[in-house]
């Protein structure tokens, strides 16, 4: 399970107990380092519909990201730059009201299907919990989001 290591605005750096690294952008998994199969890069064709959850619950929305992958090696033949990841997304309530579930259902060229899952507040949008894929080959990856740190904890230590 990561934990919080550094924040940098929206994005988070998270460092398991075996020194692999994952790096957040609000509530998706943009970079990995430290497992089999990296994922190096995350850029998106457009907005992210992840960044309002609200307004899938009314319309689902399709959405295009390129990722570049990597194996731990490094070896030119093991990069592929470019991978086209193509993905609809819909929202549910669940059980509990102040939390809506987005689903994020993806083909990845030359990498297969998979679905993603985002729990969320429903008030605000900030994503409390993800399921999500972060490579061709390695398990899914469950991130807890913890809350605001206070701004002594980002400060530097002794």
């Amino acid at each position: 399970m990561p934990r919080w290591c550094r924040r940098l605005g929206e994005r988070r750096l998270w460092r398991t107990a075996g020194n692999q690294v994952v790096e957040t952008d609000g509530g998706r998994v943009v970079a990995t380092a430290g497992f089999g199969e990296m994922l190096a890069a995350t850029r998106f064709d457009g907005p992210d519909p992840l960044a309002d959850p609200t307004a899938l619950l009314e319309r689902p929305a399709i959405a295009r990201r390129m990722v570049d992958l990597m194996r731990a090696d490094r070896s030119a033949e093991g990069m592929r730059f470019g991978v086209q990841i193509e993905c609809r997304l819909r929202a549910k309530r669940t059980e509990e009201d102040a939390v809506l579930l987005v689903e994020e259902t993806c083909r990845a060229e030359g990498a297969g299907r998979f679905t993603n899952q985002f729990w969320v507040a429903a008030e605000g949008g900030a994503v409390l919990q993800a399921w999500q894929w972060i490579g061709p080959g390695v398990p899914m990856l469950t991130v807890d989001f913890l809350g605001p740190r206070p701004p002594e904890a980002d400060a530097p230590r002794p």
